[in-house]
């Protein structure tokens, strides 16, 4: 542990008539001096002048303050007239700070530091952990409803003030549609299927007041009920291969499309039902799953309590169902 700050005060060597004064000196120097809980403006090594009313001994709180180091706390006896020199040796602290001043693009955004809460919103200053050199990072994560989350790096140095932040990309399109997310380093058919259910998104949320109740397209269906319109698109597979890559393929693309969204469900088995995902986010519900058909007639073989058809009896839906609720 570092030693605490200390000082020395030594007699008067001068009296000025109706005041008192003090040179001040700090190992290492340039503290600011504050005296009697009020800044002096002035920083070490200085002179300051003390008003000295009384012919009695007075005391004075001297105070020096300084980055990197703890606050060194004095308390000095002086008189009218008399002229004191104190010296304050400051010991660096163990609780190394720094500020790092925050804004965003929109203003008003919740931030976090290192995943913790700081009860602070866009643009304000916060305190961070600090190192002499700036080697530790202090991560800062901007939350704002409509947008995705910003993450940021500082470095912040002890005794400097670093400027974080940048502009949030929205989440909500001007329809009121989520805004899917895309990688250019994606496969083009995770690309497309983004895309499609970009569409969709846009479809559901534009069409959501209108009077449309039912319309069918296929294997297609968008349907308006008590509050929630959906969206299902089925695709047929004749075995089970082809319906868990293409669900996968899929899954795959919606983990960057809907990397801010809430995951509710993963790779959860039941019987001839694999639910590959479900998403939610701000009333909408977004769901992948693949779903066994067995065909009529044919001998099946029980394996682990499911029956499993042979010579490739059953057939595979993979089936993309899309909610908004009001």
């Amino acid at each position: 542990n570092a030693p605490p700050s200390t000082f020395e005060s030594r007699d008067a060597v001068e009296r000025v008539d109706g005041e008192a004064s003090l040179t001040v000196e700090s190992d290492p120097p340039g503290a600011a001096v504050w005296v009697n809980g009020s800044d002096t403006g002035k920083i070490t090594p200085c002179e300051v002048s003390l008003r000295a009313d009384t012919d009695g001994p007075l005391t004075a709180q001297v105070r020096l303050v300084m980055d990197g180091f703890d606050t060194g706390t004095f308390n000095v006896r002086y008189q009218k007239g008399s002229h004191v020199p104190v010296h304050g040796k400051l010991a660096r602290t163990t609780d190394l700070r720094a500020v790092v001043h925050v804004t965003s693009d929109p203003s008003g955004a919740k931030i976090l530091l290192n995943g913790a809460d700081t009860g602070k919103t866009t643009p304000a200053d916060i305190s961070v952990p600090a190192t002499l050199d700036g080697s530790k990072l202090a991560h800062i994560t901007l939350q704002l409803t409509g947008y995705a989350d910003g993450s940021y790096d500082a470095k912040p140095t002890v005794g400097q003030t670093s400027d974080v932040g940048g502009t949030l990309s929205p989440t909500i399109a001007s329809n009121g549609a989520p805004i899917l997310k895309t990688d250019p380093k994606m496969p083009e058919d995770q690309k497309k299927a983004i895309a499609g259910l970009q569409q969709i998104l846009d479809r559901l949320s534009a069409d959501f007041q209108s009077g449309i109740t039912k319309e069918k397209n296929g294997r297609s269906v968008l349907l308006h009920d008590n509050g929630v319109r959906s969206y299902v698109r089925e695709f047929d597979e004749t075995d089970s291969m082809g319906a868990k890559n293409l669900t996968q393929k899929y899954a795959h693309a919606f983990r960057t499309a809907l990397a801010d969204w809430t995951m509710v469900h993963m790779d959860e088995e039941k019987g001839g039902i694999v639910i590959l995902c479900t998403y939610r986010l701000e009333g909408y519900e977004i769901t992948l799953e693949s779903t066994k058909h067995e065909r009529e007639g044919l001998p099946s073989v029980p394996i682990r309590g499911i029956p499993i058809h042979i010579n490739r009896a059953s057939e595979w839906t993979m089936k993309l169902t899309v909610l908004k609720r009001e």
